[in-house]
């Protein structure tokens, strides 16, 4: 198994996305590296799908300069942790900030990244955005919207991608159901 986390970065003044593979029984398999290769000023939120090989997709946001303006990027690799991509910017809607990330792979390394995007900037209210990506990581169409229902707000949305390449995404909706925060697929 691989794990990812967020490290603080005493030399620079941005955080890093870091990871570290493991074996079935805990011990380290290998050292921990850094996922991201671009410094950013706001970087968070990361995110790891793997299919059964071990192969696994991270995906992470942030911005050069401000948590307001973040994009959602993601890096893939081989099942021993060899980069098969450059990093990645999954979004393309560029104004307000896209966060919250959540990845997803299938065991034909097909990969999905859902994420809320801020709708519009500067306003705190958030749509669910997606982006599909074949096995060889080229974009599937273009990002789309997931959520219909477009009133006030939706954000920390989760993915779970089936091996016919159908997938399934949840999030959490403000006022849909006359509940508060109601739970939307």
């Amino acid at each position: 198994f691989t794990v990812v986390w967020v490290q603080d970065d005493i030399y620079h003044t941005s955080n890093l996305i870091m990871a570290r593979q493991y074996y079935g029984n805990g011990t380290a398999k290998n050292s921990p590296w850094e996922v991201n290769t671009t410094d950013l000023n706001s970087l968070t939120q990361p995110s790891i799908a793997m299919d059964g090989s071990g192969h696994f997709i991270v995906a992470w946001d942030g911005h050069p300069d401000s948590a307001n303006e973040d994009d959602i990027y993601a890096r893939r690799y081989k099942f021993d942790a060899t980069p098969l991509t450059a990093e990645l910017l999954v979004n393309t809607t560029a104004a307000g900030a896209q966060q919250h990330p959540k990845a997803t792979m299938n065991s034909k390394r097909e990969f999905v990244i859902v994420w809320d995007s801020e709708n519009p900037a500067g306003s705190n209210i958030r749509d669910i955005f997606g982006q599909r990506y074949d096995g060889s990581s080229a974009p599937v169409g273009d990002e789309f919207r997931v959520n219909t229902y477009v009133a006030n707000d939706q954000k920390y949305p989760a993915v779970a991608l089936k091996e016919n390449s159908e997938f399934l995404t949840a999030w959490q909706s403000y006022g849909q159901d006359g509940s508060g925060n109601g739970i939307f697929a």
